[in-house]
């Protein structure tokens, strides 16, 4: 686990460790996982947006998957990027009535779904994959 922490955001890295380790044991994603966290400002994901996605429009997160590494020479590894703009997580915050810091737990969530093959590509399946982000929010909170 890597925390990369570009805007100075008050995140506790431990408290991100413990989020990725519960929503992957909440999806029952088994195995070595590699994620990287990486929290910027949102100059620097909306460059990301523009280079990978074509978009040069602001984002609140991209989700880089990265299939079965094998550092070690001795397994696979699953894994990805994580890359969410504080900006953006400090105003949908403000928009849905959260702290900036519940809003990134909720963004990591998010992407981390993403990883384990989520998908959001329809109205239906995003409500479906918000509701599920939003469950295992909840059930971190009452643990």
């Amino acid at each position: 686990m890597v925390v990369t922490n570009l805007s100075a955001p008050s995140i506790d890295p431990g408290e991100i460790t413990r989020l990725v380790g519960e929503t992957l044991g909440a999806e029952h994603s088994t195995g070595a996982w590699e994620v990287t966290v990486a929290i910027v400002p949102d100059d620097h994901l909306a460059a990301l947006h523009a280079q990978f996605l074509g978009d040069p429009a602001p984002t609140d997160i991209m989700t880089f998957p990265r299939e079965e590494l094998d550092t070690a020479g001795d397994g696979s590894v699953q894994g990805g990027d994580l890359v969410i703009s504080w900006d953006r997580a400090a105003e949908q915050a403000v928009e849905h009535g959260l702290t900036t810091e519940r809003e990134v737990a909720f963004l990591i969530v998010h992407g981390l779904l993403h990883l384990c093959g989520w998908r959001d590509d329809t109205d239906a399946m995003r409500e479906a994959m918000l509701a599920r982000g939003s469950a295992i929010l909840r059930s971190l909170e009452t643990a």
